[in-house]
């Protein structure tokens, strides 16, 4: 007699736990009553009563694919990105609570809003879970997050729990099983440079002289120009007279003040145009005037003033004060002196002074500076003045 073996195998895939396949194919359809397939499947192995095989034979029901549907693999990371990061934060970025904080941006390059409640965030990639991201913050498909990195005791949803190191290290999003999301090393960085992907999601980096914090990132060139050289001409008045407050304003007439280039002076060998003390050597003027206008292209990031005065000064731009050296705090009148005299070589230093950039128009505008002596015997004064601004180009 042939006996035939019917051998049937479970997938070595498959996991336990699915839905019963194993159900019976028929009453038996092979010669004698046990030789055709049993009630749970399995394939008779001879002719005879006792022949086939027995009822648990078959496949059994646990053999088929998991009933909850989980097939064993972990789930596909998120489509965030580090985006950008500033690890030196010297004023370019405020906030209403933290001194100049370090800060990265999250960007989700996807469809779809990501959940990023749980998921870890990290300097360290051998402790990645140092900070934990709260519960329900949601990070919107194409939309930037703004997290600032703090390592303060009690922290907000928009705080991490580390600081960024300004010398260059590693940072990066992972999910809550330590599986990375994102892990980006960056270089050293000097004061408000960031270092950003050059489009949004791309894999290509930079730095960049300011940060785009929050928004879409893009090229930004940085540019310095000299709008107003050492050396420039000048409108003065030398006359002795004061002439109190109208002499600062853009709309005032100067057109009947002399003229000279800087540096303007008198009593050393520096300077270009020599201007008048007036008529008694032992009473000298107090004050002399001088004005120029400049031109300024659109709205400067940066502005810095190099100025050289012997002995004091303020200067107004467009009316408003810019700048005061060695002078006391308040109203200054035109018999007013230094608070110091000014001597050696001190007298031909040119000192570098940050100007509110908010203080220009895009155009011309007016620079108006009262110079004050330190002593009505004086033997000298001087005076001189050069402005750079700096303009950000986004591409």
């Amino acid at each position: 007699m042939l006996f035939l073996l019917f051998v049937l195998a479970c997938s070595p895939t498959q996991p336990a736990g699915g839905t019963d396949s194993g159900a019976a194919t028929g009453g038996g359809a092979g010669s004698g009553d046990g030789s055709g397939s049993g009630d749970d499947s399995g394939a008779g192995d001879g002719t005879g009563d006792d022949s086939g095989t027995g009822d648990d034979s078959g496949t059994g029901g646990d053999s088929g694919t998991g009933g909850d549907g989980d097939s064993g693999e972990p789930p596909e990371p998120p489509s965030v990105v580090i985006n950008e990061l500033m690890p030196a934060n010297e004023g370019s970025l405020e906030h209403a609570s933290l001194p100049e904080p370090d800060w990265l941006e999250l960007h989700n390059t996807g469809d779809e809003a990501v959940d990023l409640g749980g998921m870890w965030m990290s300097d360290d990639y051998d402790d990645k879970n140092k900070h934990v991201l709260p519960d329900g913050l949601i990070l919107e498909a194409g939309g930037h997050l703004l997290l600032y990195a703090t390592d303060a005791d009690e922290l907000s949803d928009d705080e991490l729990a580390f600081r960024l190191s300004a010398s260059g290290e590693g940072v990066g999003l992972f999910m809550n099983d330590g599986t990375p999301v994102d892990w980006v090393v960056y270089p050293q960085l000097s004061g408000d440079e960031a270092h950003a992907r050059v489009s949004d999601g791309a894999d290509e980096w930079a730095q960049m002289p300011v940060g785009t914090p929050g928004s879409s990132n893009a090229i930004v060139s940085i540019e310095v120009v000299e709008v107003l050289e050492a050396g420039s001409p000048w409108m003065y008045n030398d006359l002795g007279v004061d002439l109190g407050t109208e002499w600062r304003e853009a709309d005032y007439d100067h057109s009947a003040w002399s003229e000279g280039a800087a540096p303007l002076g008198y009593g050393d060998s520096r300077e270009t145009t020599t201007v008048s003390y007036g008529s008694n050597s032992s009473d000298k003027n107090p004050t002399t005037y001088f004005r120029k206008w400049t031109t300024v292209s659109g709205t400067p990031s940066q502005a810095e003033i190099q100025l050289m005065v012997d002995d004091a000064a303020i200067v107004w731009i467009n009316g408003e004060e810019a700048i005061r050296d060695n002078l006391a705090d308040g109203d200054i009148a035109y018999d007013d002196y230094a608070v110091d005299a000014i001597s050696s070589e001190d007298e031909y230093d040119y000192e570098s002074f940050d100007v509110d950039v908010s203080l220009f128009k895009d155009g011309s505008n007016i620079i108006a500076v009262e110079v004050h002596q330190a002593t009505s015997t004086s033997s000298d004064l001087g005076f001189d003045l050069s402005l750079s601004v700096t303009t950000l180009t986004t591409e």
